[in-house]
């Protein structure tokens, strides 16, 4: 399953085919989510798009099985333009469109888009670039705690009653560690979730008298109730960490009671 939704992402991310992407991807969910073990593609009857002896993906799972790993993902993976797309994806900002259009420009690498000329990168794409490897380490799930709670702290300062905020994505899956940080702040007065938003930015800013002010460091797209954005601990949870604090991405979003639930 691992290598198909490997070779999905290639399709849909390197080469832009969002069809074969989207059926590897299917296919490798309905291998997850089997009840069994597979070890023969014949159990792969059970499975709509793999029930056909000729289907192609078929035919990969039963290589898979018999040599673990599959001849037509590494060759892919060796290309120069996948090669080239695989990474400079990897930059925030920087979707499959951009990344061909640089790899035509003759970049094909984190490294090469770090000597390019200013103005061939937006101004997120360029924070994306500066924080590349940062923003792919995991978040440790106290580390994204800490994080929203101080989002939650500069929304109560901005109303007499409690702004209800919530910490959402793999946070409140349980998961151990996060991706990035997702908070969704509820405001019930809806003629005031762009004042709160604004608020909460001004609070976490360098700049402020605020105890939290410094948290946000860099700024990815400020809308009317929306913020993505870069957030970093004012100093280590452990104060025997001599490793300054990583630049984490964050998104800020406010919704009206009545639209919070969904």
């Amino acid at each position: 399953a691992d290598i198909l939704a490997e070779l999905g992402e290639i399709y849909k991310s390197a080469l832009r085919d969002e069809y074969r992407g989207k059926q590897y991807n299917q296919a490798a969910n309905a291998l997850r989510a089997l009840n069994f073990e597979v070890t023969s593609t014949d159990q792969c009857d059970s499975i709509p798009m793999l029930s056909k002896k000729t289907s192609k993906i078929r035919k990969y799972v039963g290589e898979i099985l018999s040599f673990g790993k599959l001849k037509a993902l590494d060759e892919m993976k060796q290309r120069p333009d996948v090669k080239a797309c695989l990474e400079l994806t990897g930059v925030h900002g920087i979707g499959p469109v951009t990344a061909h259009k640089l790899f035509l420009k003759g970049y094909k690498s984190v490294a090469d888009l770090r000597r390019a000329p200013k103005g061939t990168l937006s101004e997120p794409q360029s924070i994306g670039l500066k924080y590349v490897e940062e923003f792919k380490e995991r978040i440790p799930r106290e580390e994204v705690s800490v994080l929203a709670t101080a989002v939650r702290e500069a929304a109560n300062t901005f109303m007499d009653d409690e702004v209800h905020c919530y910490c959402v994505g793999s946070f409140r899956r349980g998961r151990s560690s996060s991706g990035d940080i997702d908070v969704l702040v509820e405001c019930r007065d809806e003629s005031r979730m762009t004042d709160l938003l604004m608020h909460i930015l001004n609070d976490l800013r360098p700049g402020g008298k605020s105890p939290r002010s410094g948290i946000l460091t860099d700024d990815l797209l400020v809308g009317d109730v929306t913020y993505m954005g870069v957030a970093r601990l004012q100093r280590p949870l452990d104060d025997s960490d001599t490793k300054p604090p990583v630049h984490r991405r964050m998104d800020i979003k406010i919704y009206h009671s009545a639209q919070l639930p969904t």
